[in-house]
């Protein structure tokens, strides 16, 4: 990722009973982040079971993610959302 920051990330929901599924795709620049602080502003208790030494669990990084594109299915709907 330092080399070549543009990433691609895919969301999807099983469709239900009362829903359908949905698929969004998001296209944008990653940035690591390896400070601590930012860490415990984002941390959460659900993260503790993947993490057992926590923000101090050795090299762990944070990816941030700012989107330029994101595009969406569900069903036979599709579209894009402007960033």
């Amino acid at each position: 990722m330092q080399r070549n920051p543009n990433v691609a990330l895919g969301f999807s929901s099983v469709a239900g009973l009362f829903a359908e599924g949905i698929y969004v795709a998001v296209e944008g620049t990653a940035e690591l982040i390896r400070d601590k602080a930012v860490f415990h502003q984002h941390w959460t208790s659900d993260l503790d079971k993947w993490f057992e030494n926590g923000v101090d669990t050795p090299g762990i990084v944070l990816i941030k993610v700012r989107a330029n594109r994101a595009t969406y299915w569900k069903g036979r709907e599709e579209g894009e959302v402007g960033i």
